[in-house]
């Protein structure tokens, strides 16, 4: 892992994070050493589709960004929109 990517630190418990101060954004060096074993040992789902069309993509889409993660309006509306396009 290498420190490319910042993330919120308040998606981490305090305990995990090398400072304890969850505000702002943590690269991975900024995480515990039990923490960055934690997270690469843990598995990540990946899902990967062939599909006819960027209809059919963006109706997929749709239909994981729609369980569970949140998506704002805007995101929501192009997609459906590029859906029914075809």
């Amino acid at each position: 892992m290498d420190d490319g990517f910042a993330v919120p630190a308040e998606w981490f418990p305090a305990e995990f994070l090398e400072s304890g101060d969850r505000a702002g954004e943590v690269l991975f060096s900024g995480l515990t050493i039990s923490a960055q074993r934690g997270f690469e040992n843990t598995t990540t789902p990946a899902v990967e589709a062939s599909v006819r069309g960027l209809a059919r993509e963006a109706e997929i889409f749709r239909l994981i960004n729609t369980g569970g993660v949140a998506q704002d309006e805007t995101s929501l509306a192009k997609a459906a929109a590029v859906e029914s396009s075809e």
